[in-house]
């Protein structure tokens, strides 16, 4: 019964994948017919297999059974089990043999490596210990056990450290757990072993290594049972199963301890002897008490030891005795014993089972009225009693299946029904999220997402609300209906306005239409409410109020972003105009101030030629300081007119090839003859091979001429040293001055749009070029000791803003 259920539980799921597939077929309903149709004959074929011959059972079917079945079985049984009996032993004790040895390689590697591993952590410890020690000698002792103390609380089995001259061999400090003879760890401080065990005063064992430090070698002593217990770590005493390590000063570790190895024993020891000549192997050979055994042996040329798995021959092999011969006992008794019962049992076991293979031939034929004979209560009768069920239930199967498979199409018509309206509902969820984000405009967005929503949900009225400045009313944005409120209060009767005053949906029903109005709303702030009709009256249950109050949200954020956008539009477009005005305000004026400024500079400079009659000393003075002013006066209108441009981001930018030594030369000459008439000298220092630069020319000369025009200006004696360095794909220039150098708060401002003492703008106008072409500048100094002006560009300066590139 069991069985059957399963079945007809798998065919049942197998049903409903198939009538999903075919779900929205207009043939649907003779695909299903079509479908039951093939699920009956299939559940026929199950239970009701086709008979081994065309023409039914005969009488021959009931003496044949028997005979075969007693000759197959001593043929195919009694036959091949004594000729196997005969082979086991031999095949068992040879798998045996390799089973062990190579299980026992396995772990003799895994040990090995344990055993590499642990003596690695060891130096690696210690070399952290030498890496914290400092360089300063001091009081070792105390920095000593400072660090034991240090590395114990992490857990470690370090028991002491010393610090041993080589030159000497004596012990220059020791922590106060240390106690060893120098004389037992000489070979390790001469380099001659790379680790060694030796006895502490207690009379235990300790793993010695050593790692050099400040001229002496730090040593570090551990405690031997850590080694000790990785080497018997998995060893099986009740099953002979011993690991042993032989260092290369011939000491053994074992269970047993730690002991000295005699000449005699490593020769005993086949094992040994082959480990200790760096050889790794496995085999049967005698131990060091002159037992046969299975071992594995290994050597490790790091550390210099052999690691020796070993397990005895007798104890290995009897489990594989003792299963031979109970394998071949069992099989040999129960085949003669089944042999001598199987004639007798033949007869009776096969009269029955002719009888169910006649009566399940017939109903395979589609008589299902067939009943089998009971009259024993053993096996044969359980499974007749058990046949008989099954043809009932498979009659009363048959003839209900049919009303079943209608009722579970039904099911699953109104489940994928269900199903594909939530998709739906869904699948126009993310549309509506999609859409708000991508439209700034409001009213917009608002229209597209009312249409979209009384389209796709067939909504009779889909209208959208927006709370007033001043949160008294909320007006109408956009409606898929006419003759909509445009105004209500918030507060109100209406269901819109008291949705709109405590933020909770709410939905109603009249005789003919269902209501549901959703807030809008933000981190607990109102915006609005989402007002929805429907004439169905199933609509707005609870998962569609989750749907749409995801729909709600998503609007509301949409709703925020549109806003933010058209208050950020707004206020950029004002930033722009303000930014025209200035340039528009600076550029008028500068040409304003020009015109009579040019008057005066060229009827000055006409005065001082004396073209119009001589002047008198105290005239030339006076007109030279007009002519100097007006000179002055005009830089400085040019000088704020071009770091305007370059606030704004409107100065034009020239890219070309540039030779950088070619400018530094024209700006030096300029330079020297600023400085003519002071004690001061100018030094340029430019390697040669220097890569041409691809940026803006006229820009670079004006930053290096403004830069040793400002140390020119402020170094009234001494020297100016202008140096170019190349670095990869950066150029530095720094300009050096021996003047009276800044203060901290100068320096903090010297790169101000502001006109400073005596500096004008030259400097803000640099800092701006500088890094309108990719680089940047700075500027070191300290009063009494000069100033450092520093700028770096790359080779190729990308700058943003208006360029031309020739």
């Amino acid at each position: 019964m069991t069985a059957f259920t399963q079945s007809r539980s798998m065919w049942i799921a197998s049903l409903t994948r198939s009538n999903a597939s075919l779900k929205g077929n207009r043939y649907g309903t003779w695909a299903r017919r079509l479908m039951v149709q093939q699920a009956v004959e299939a559940l026929r074929a199950r239970f009701f297999p086709p008979p081994a011959m065309p023409t039914g059972p005969t009488l021959g079917l009931r003496g044949g059974l028997g005979k075969t079945l007693l000759i197959s079985y001593l043929l195919l049984a009694i036959v091949p089990l004594s000729l196997l009996s005969l082979l086991t032993y031999h095949q068992i004790q040879r798998d045996t043999g390799k089973i062990l040895t190579s299980s026992l390689e396995t772990t003799a590697a895994l040990k090995e490596e344990a055993l590499a591993n642990q003596l690695a952590a060891y130096e690696h410890d210690l070399a952290l210990i030498a890496i914290t020690l400092p360089a300063q000698r001091g009081d070792l002792r105390t920095i000593l056990d400072v660090q034991l103390t240090a590395i114990q609380n992490a857990e470690s089995d370090l028991v002491a450290l010393a610090c041993v001259d080589p030159d000497s061999g004596q012990i220059v400090a020791q922590t106060q757990s240390a106690s060893t003879d120098p004389e037992m760890i000489r070979s390790l401080i001469e380099g001659e072993s790379r680790w060694l065990i030796i006895s502490d005063r207690e009379g235990g064992a300790l793993v010695a290594l050593a790692y050099p430090w400040a001229g002496w070698r730090l040593v570090g002593f551990w405690d031997a049972r850590s080694i000790q217990q990785v080497v018997v770590r998995a060893d099986d005493p009740t099953k002979g199963i011993a690991s042993q390590m032989v260092t290369q000063d011939g000491l053994v570790v074992s269970a047993a301890g730690i002991e000295p190895l005699s000449p005699e024993q490593a020769t005993a020891s086949e094992g040994i002897s082959l480990a200790l000549q760096g050889r790794n192997g496995s085999g049967a050979y005698d131990d060091l008490d002159g037992t046969p055994v299975f071992g594995a042996y290994r050597w490790n040329p790091d550390f210099h030891f052999a690691l020796l798995v070993e397990q005895s021959q007798s104890e290995a092999m009897a489990a594989g005795d003792t299963l031979t011969a109970v394998v071949v006992g069992a099989t040999l008794a129960v085949a003669l014993i089944t042999a001598a019962i199987a004639a007798v049992v033949t007869r009776r076991v096969t009269v029955p089972i002719v009888q169910l293979t006649e009566t399940a031939a017939w109903m395979a034929r589609g008589d299902l009225n067939q009943q089998v004979e009971v009259d024993r209560k053993d096996e044969i009768g359980i499974l007749a009693r058990a046949f008989n069920r099954m043809a009932a239930e498979l009659r009363i199967l048959y003839g209900e299946l049919e009303a079943k498979v209608a009722e579970r199409t039904r099911q699953l018509e109104e489940a994928n029904a269900h199903t594909r309206y939530h998709v739906m509902q869904l699948a126009i969820s993310a549309e509506v999220a999609r859409i708000a984000s991508s439209i700034r405009d409001l009213d917009e967005m608002l229209s597209t997402v009312v249409d979209l929503l009384s389209q796709a949900f067939e909504l009779s009225r889909v209208s959208v609300y927006l709370l007033s400045d001043d949160d008294q009313w909320v007006i109408l944005q956009v409606s898929s209906a006419e003759q909509v409120a445009a105004r209500i209060p918030v507060g109100g009767e209406d269901l819109i306005g008291a949705v709109a005053q405590d933020g909770v949906r709410r939905v109603v029903q009249d005789e003919s239409v269902r209501r549901m109005v959703v807030p809008l709303r933000v981190g607990g702030r109102v915006l609005g409410v989402l007002d929805l009709h429907s004439d169905r009256l199933e609509d707005f249950g609870e998962n569609d109020q989750l749907v749409y109050q995801s729909l709600a949200d998503q609007v509301s954020i949409a709703i925020e972003n549109a806003r933010a956008y058209a208050l950020e539009h707004e206020t950029v477009m004002r930033l722009r105009e303000l930014d025209r005005i200035q340039s528009a305000f600076l550029t008028n004026m500068s040409h304003a101030l020009r015109t009579p400024l040019n008057s005066i500079i060229g009827f000055s400079r006409f005065l001082l030629k004396e073209l119009d009659g001589p002047l008198n000393a105290r005239q030339r003075v006076d007109l030279e300081n007009i002519y100097q002013s007006g000179r002055q006066l005009l830089g400085l209108i040019n000088d704020m007119l071009d770091l305007s441009q370059l606030e704004l981001g409107t100065a034009p930018f020239t890219l070309d090839e540039v030779d950088l030594a070619e400018i530094i030369e024209g700006v030096m000459a300029t330079a020297r003859a600023l400085a003519r008439g002071k004690a001061v000298r100018l030094y340029d220092h430019v390697p040669e091979g220097l890569p041409p630069l691809y940026t803006d020319a006229q820009r670079l000369r004006q930053v290096i001429l403004a830069l040793l025009s400002n140390a020119v200006k402020f170094t009234e004696e001494g020297s100016i040293h202008l140096h170019v360095i190349q670095d990869g794909d950066q150029v530095t220039i720094s300009v050096s001055d021996t003047g009276r150098g800044l203060s901290r708060s100068e320096m903090d401002r010297i790169f101000a749009d502001e006109r400073g003492e005596q500096v004008g703008f030259g400097l803000a106008i640099s800092k701006r070029v500088v890094e309108r072409l990719g680089g940047q500048i700075w500027v070191e100094s300290e009063i009494g000791r000069g100033s450092t002006f520093t700028l770096s560009l790359p080779l190729r300066s990308i700058p943003q803003g208006e360029t031309k590139e020739t």
